[in-house]
């Protein structure tokens, strides 16, 4: 639609206190917040022409960051919230957190760009508004296709991508009294056209504009209030905000606060992508908002990250100490005494001539006995209720995920984020019948690896000859503290190989539970949080992928004798416990998918597309179509003469979501 003529200043508060019903900008906030977008209030421009901020006419970003303490991550759809908001800041200016809403925000900052923006490509029918910013000051903002970084790509002064933070939506009040517009009428999230590849190419690094420095690889984020890493004393008073460093009147030194927390990350043995993405989170949910608001903040704590990491080593020179290995009296790893390496070696001949034992699993197929294997997934989906199921079924014996069989023998449990009564309720909605076995000891507690840690297994294993299985939940509880002066690769995979040769020396396994990193990629291992050497010495490595609330999710699994798989896992809510439904190219689906089906169902006979368009709400255009003759051509589908689409007979389907099976 036309741009509307809109006054160059907005409605200030009254003096005299008294605040209207509902005013422009929560009547807007409301209306996107019904649409699906999450919203939240902003800082607003005050009659004098400032930022209603403590910093007033100083503040670098007038208008455009949030009223709240953790800023775009408490953003909502919640309407009763949204009315708490706009009640307390009527005049707020209105911002939508761009990864909660699925959006991707195309930003030129001049008209040049603009341009070059066009020729490239912007589809339209998508959520379009000028800033208040003048000519060129365009957002384009489209649909986050799957495999898109959640990630931001900023030229100060030419342009913004954006998949993460928030954007300042109309009727929004700019600094420069103009008022941010509607060039089309908003429309759910959910309708918008995908954002195009050219864009997704930039989110990666992979386009024609020139990168900001920061980084190599994804940029990792750090969600909640616990840290990465096992914090004690001072520096987890530092982490919850209960301890600052103080300068002048007494007041918080921020950068002081901030390096303290750096320095400490990196201490307790943080990675460099942990403590950067820990640091950004304290500044951001503390409210320190020293780096977090600024064009670049990846710069920031990266060239923090530098600072602190010079001054640990500096600090560290006189007083390091080498910490032995413990569990043995000559302070070396298990296993690694040393050897004449000539007696090691044969011929090929030899081997040919010698007899070897097949391969020995505790979960055939996925875990194997005699080695290391990792388990990773993103906090909260589920991996910890997985190897807690494994746990009691290879203590007891039986079958694992209802389809492998798994031999009955000892398992030590390290379960190091649980509590007694978090465990107890898990397992009594697990295994409501009783009868837990004796024979899996558990842990909530254990020291350090290179503290006694990794001695007090080999201790445990050595009193358990019919021990099969070795559970450390998570890894980041036992880590060693990485070393200034080493290289981080190195430490990761002689942390794993270590654990890998323990394994091997006692025909256990031993599994290891790790984090992925918050951003996506093309193969899921490389998701796994740290350096590659954590995937290196392992002998199996299993990713478990579930969205947060979802009933299905996917575990893929690969390693040195493992084909490589793709199952299926439905997460049974009542129960606890995860199902391995099957292959994933059999039976997985996308969600707008499974509603075409369910609105097939329903109806009962076979529709047209624009007939079934009208019944799930969405376009009967291309996009729409294409998904249609996609299912068709995989077998989801069925079409008769005239064009209309039919549900596939379940005895014909080669590729139904498991839920219709």
């Amino acid at each position: 639609m036309p741009r509307k003529t809109q006054p160059a200043t907005a409605a200030v508060p009254p003096t005299n206190g008294a605040r209207p019903p509902e005013t422009e900008m929560a009547h807007a906030a409301r209306e996107l917040a019904e649409m699906g977008y999450h919203v939240l209030p902003l800082r607003w421009i005050t009659s004098a022409g400032h930022c209603s901020c403590s910093k007033g006419a100083a503040c670098s970003s007038p208008g455009k960051h949030p009223c709240l303490e953790h800023g775009h991550l408490d953003a909502t759809t919640d309407p009763a919230q949204i009315r708490r908001w706009w009640e307390k800041w009527p005049y707020a200016n209105v911002g939508i957190a761009l990864a909660q809403s699925g959006l991707v925000d195309v930003a030129p900052d001049s008209e040049e760009w603009l341009t070059e923006f066009r020729r490239r490509g912007l589809p339209p029918d998508c959520l379009n508004w000028h800033s208040g910013g003048g000519e060129g000051h365009q957002h384009f903002a489209y649909r986050r296709p799957e495999g898109c970084l959640v990630a931001r790509r900023c030229r100060s002064g030419e342009f913004d991508l954006l998949a993460d933070g928030l954007v300042v939506v109309p009727p929004s009040l700019h600094a420069s009294g103009r008022r941010y517009e509607w060039v089309l009428v908003p429309v759910p999230p959910n309708c918008l056209p995908p954002a195009p590849d050219w864009v997704v190419e930039e989110l990666r690094g992979r386009g024609d504009a020139p990168a900001r420095e920061d980084l190599s690889g994804d940029v990792e984020t750090w969600e909640g209030d616990d840290p990465p890493v096992p914090l004690t004393g001072r520096a987890a008073r530092l982490w919850s905000g209960e301890e600052t460093i103080q300068g002048e009147n007494n007041e918080v030194d921020r950068s002081g606060t901030l390096h303290a927390i750096m320095k400490t990350l990196i201490r307790a043995g943080a990675t460099e992508e942990q403590a950067i993405a820990a640091t950004w989170n304290r500044d951001d949910r503390l409210g320190y908002r020293k780096f977090c608001d600024r064009r670049d903040p990846q710069q920031e704590y990266a060239r923090e990250y530098r600072h602190a990491e010079e001054r640990v080593s500096a600090e560290d020179e006189e007083t390091r100490i080498e910490v032995p290995w413990q569990g043995r009296s000559d302070g070396k790893a298990p296993s690694q005494t040393a050897r004449d390496n000539q007696s090691l070696l044969f011929t090929l001949c030899e081997l040919e001539k010698t007899e070897v034992t097949e391969q020995q699993w505790v979960v055939p197929g996925m875990i194997p006995r005699s080695g290391q294997t990792t388990l990773a997934g993103s906090p909260k989906c589920g991996k910890s209720l997985l190897v807690t199921q494994l746990a009691v079924i290879a203590a007891s014996g039986g079958k694992f995920l209802d389809r492998d069989a798994v031999s009955e023998g000892d398992v030590l449990y390290l379960a190091l984020e649980d509590t007694k009564r978090r465990l107890k309720s898990r397992l009594g909605r697990m295994f409501p019948a009783g009868g837990w076995p004796e024979n899996c000891s558990v842990a909530l507690e254990w020291r350090r690896l290179d503290q006694g840690g990794t001695g007090d297994i080999e201790e445990w294993l050595t009193k358990h000859p019919r021990a099969n299985l070795v559970i450390i939940d998570t890894l980041g509880r036992v880590r060693p503290p990485r070393r200034s002066d080493a290289a981080i690769y190195d430490e990761d995979y002689a942390l794993m190989a270590r654990l890998q040769t323990l394994g091997r020396q006692y025909n256990v396994a031993i599994l290891v539970v790790h984090h992925t990193r918050k951003m996506s990629a093309d193969n899921p291992f490389d998701m796994i949080s740290g350096t590659l050497g954590l995937n290196g010495a392992a002998d199996s490595m299993l990713v478990l992928k579930r969205s947060h609330g979802a009933e299905e999710g996917t575990l893929y699994v690969t390693g040195r004798e493992v084909e490589e798989r793709e199952l299926v896992m439905r997460f049974v809510k009542e129960t606890l416990t995860w199902r391995a439904l099957g292959d994933a190219a059999i039976y997985q689906v996308t969600q707008k998918q499974n509603e075409v089906i369910e609105a097939l169902l329903r109806a009962g006979t076979p529709l047209p597309p624009k007939d079934l368009a009208e019944r799930l709400g969405a376009r009967n255009d291309s996009t729409f179509r294409e998904r249609l003759r996609t299912m068709l051509g995989k077998g989801q589908l069925s079409q008769d003469d005239s064009g209309r689409y039919g549900v596939v007979p379940i005895s014909d389907a080669r590729f139904i979501s498991s839920r219709y099976l």
